[in-house]
């Protein structure tokens, strides 16, 4: 496994990813790098596969004088996926992507993961069984962006966290080839401690059994 990396230098031309407050006026003063490491690995017997990804981004702005520190942080996000299947018919995979940011001037850095989980197995022709899970946690929030000379807007250093927590059961059944029944069961969870984040703390849970529409039109 070789790595590969890039780096370059000069200011961003937009914010980079979700978590960037960075307004997409340029300072007249900055430096930005970012470096990039990729790596894949799959066996002959192709059996499972890992492949992953390391990104590392810091970025600095000055006053047009040089004098003035305008904004200051440093992004790194890693993620790295696994694939395994042990038959043709069973096919699990999981990815994991942390994340780190740090602003100047304030204490807790933003912190979030997420990790997914998936199983595919397929009992026959017929029939058919899907799994999926999700957890995604953030520690930390900041809100609109680094004071800037452009529109003297001000990041505001909260203490938060949320937790939102997934599942999914699904069941595909096809008794002929004109008529199929699919069913799921699906479990969320969001926890806060409060009115944190996009939703209020909840806990829901959904169950749907369809039968899709035949291509072929009713007789009249």
């Amino acid at each position: 496994m070789k790595p590969a990396w890039t780096s370059r230098a000069g200011p961003p031309s937009a914010c980079n990813g979700n978590h960037c407050p960075v307004s997409a006026a340029t300072p007249a003063l900055g430096n930005y790098l970012s470096t990039n490491y990729h790596f894949g690995y799959t066996p002959r017997s192709a059996v499972y596969s890992l492949t992953g990804s390391l990104a590392d981004t810091s970025q600095t702005s000055l006053d047009s004088g040089g004098s003035h520190l305008l904004q200051r942080q440093h992004h790194r996000q890693i993620q790295w996926n696994a694939t395994y299947r042990p038959i043709s018919r069973l096919s699990l995979s999981y990815k994991s992507r942390p994340q780190f940011l740090r602003l100047a001037g304030h204490h807790r850095p933003l912190l979030s993961s997420l990790d997914q989980f998936s199983a595919r197995w397929t009992i026959s022709s017929k029939m058919e069984f899907n799994y999926d899970h999700a957890r995604t946690n953030s520690l930390g929030q900041v809100s609109s962006g680094y004071y800037n000379s452009y529109n003297g807007t001000t990041a505001t250093d909260t203490s938060s966290a949320y937790t939102d927590d997934s599942s999914r059961f699904g069941l595909t059944w096809r008794p002929s080839q004109k008529l199929n029944f699919d069913s799921s069961l699906t479990k969320r969870d969001y926890n806060s401690g409060g009115s944190v984040g996009y939703l209020a703390d909840s806990s829901q849970t959904t169950r749907a059994l369809t039968q899709p529409s035949s291509s072929t039109p009713p007789c009249l």
